[in-house]
């Protein structure tokens, strides 16, 4: 009987392989690669930033007050970030590196970059893999980003609506990360809201459709004031700030089951189009004929 070559080798040394061989049976990243990756990194906690000190990409921002060498800017966004996994975590959101849409794209962490580049932030739904060779949900933030903004943890949310659902519908999309950001906010939007406007109007919503999501939320007749764990209410930003401004937070188990019921639904519009549920075309995901059935499925979750 023939031995090839990786047998022979086995025979001589068994219980060996050498590196080459390991490099050659291992299973290629299923990520495309980044184009534009920023020079300068913080990791901490699941997620990578990437920043610029010098280049078109610099922060703004590079005030270094506690003299560690990274912008005070860098540290509290990843302490926004982790503050905002722990928080939805915690009401059962699942987090998106443990959905199955990108556990079986090898995604292990989310990967934030600052750039040069309109409006505060921007979330993907691809996986995409770094200089490192690890497969990443990206996060592009502005290298402009002031101080306190929300808008990291506001794109985080999108990750997680991204894993439960393919629909991308803007009143979906941003109206209910807008409404996400009252879990760390403190603002009258978690108990005074817009009035209800017709359908046409709110298909046709952004952010504004905050309104919506909140009256949903604020349909949950548990008692608002939470409790939430010790990794969210001892978060403090460099300067000693709390990330959690209140201990108020309105209906979020209506929201999570929102976004279970728009996941179901995204698997039988998968089926009935005959499209791999975690590989919709772009044009796909943002169809406004899906306004209606997905509009109709979170309405549904009040009847019940």
């Amino acid at each position: 009987m023939q031995l090839r070559s990786i047998d022979l080798f086995k025979a001589v040394l068994p219980g060996v392989l050498p590196f080459f061989f390991l490099e050659a049976f291992a299973a290629p990243p299923t990520c495309i690669k980044l184009p534009v990756e920023p020079t300068l990194e913080y990791r901490t906690e699941g997620f990578l930033l990437q920043y610029d000190l010098t280049g078109a990409n610099a922060l703004d921002n590079q005030s270094d007050a506690n003299n560690n060498q990274i912008p005070d800017l860098v540290e509290d966004v990843a302490i926004q970030l982790t503050t905002a996994r722990a928080l939805f975590t915690s009401f059962q959101f699942v987090d998106p590196l443990k959905q199955p849409r990108y556990k079986g794209q090898n995604a292990e962490l989310v990967q934030v970059r600052f750039l040069k580049m309109e409006g505060n932030g921007l979330a993907f739904d691809e996986v995409r893999r770094n200089r490192h060779g690890e497969c990443a949900l990206l996060i592009n933030l502005s290298n402009k980003l002031g101080a306190r903004n929300l808008s990291p943890a506001h794109e985080w949310f999108h990750l997680v609506q991204y894993g439960y659902t393919p629909f991308k519908r803007a009143w979906f999309l941003e109206g209910m990360a807008r409404w996400s950001e009252s879990g760390l906010r403190k603002d009258t939007s978690k108990t005074s809201f817009g009035s209800p406007v017709q359908d046409s109007a709110l298909f046709s919503q952004s952010y504004e459709a905050q309104a919506y999501w909140a009256n949903f939320a604020a349909a949950d007749k548990k008692d608002t004031k939470q409790k939430f764990p010790a990794s969210v209410t001892r978060a403090r930003y460099v300067n000693g700030d709390a990330v959690l401004q209140d201990n108020v937070f309105v209906g979020p188990s209506r929201i999570r089951a929102a976004l279970e019921a728009l996941g179901r639904l995204g698997e039988q519009e998968s089926t009935r189009r005959k499209l791999d549920p975690y590989a919709w075309p772009e044009t796909t995901q943002r169809l406004t004929e899906h306004d209606e059935p997905m509009k109709q499925t979170v309405e549904n979750i009040s009847k019940k």
